[in-house]
């Protein structure tokens, strides 16, 4: 289950006052404001926001993605 973006913006004000959220994510979230990419966790009972796992400047961002299904997107 997905968190309410309300539930999510309210949590981020207080945890990264004055910046704007642009994404967020499930279960273990990453919160993507117009300065920082914040990962955080749910709380498992009442689905709400509940600890910040660390927090990135987006200027030092890298990100690397990759499939890790190496059959993915290949005909038979």
């Amino acid at each position: 289950m997905a968190f309410k973006h309300e539930q999510l913006s309210q949590w981020l004000a207080a945890q990264a006052p004055g910046e704007t959220l642009v994404s967020g994510y499930n279960s273990t979230f990453y919160a993507l404001t117009d300065r920082r990419l914040i990962p955080g966790t749910r709380s498992s009972v009442r689905n709400r926001p509940k600890d910040v796992l660390h927090s990135a400047p987006v200027a030092d961002i890298t990100v690397y993605w990759f499939d890790d299904d190496e059959g993915a997107g290949k005909g038979t």
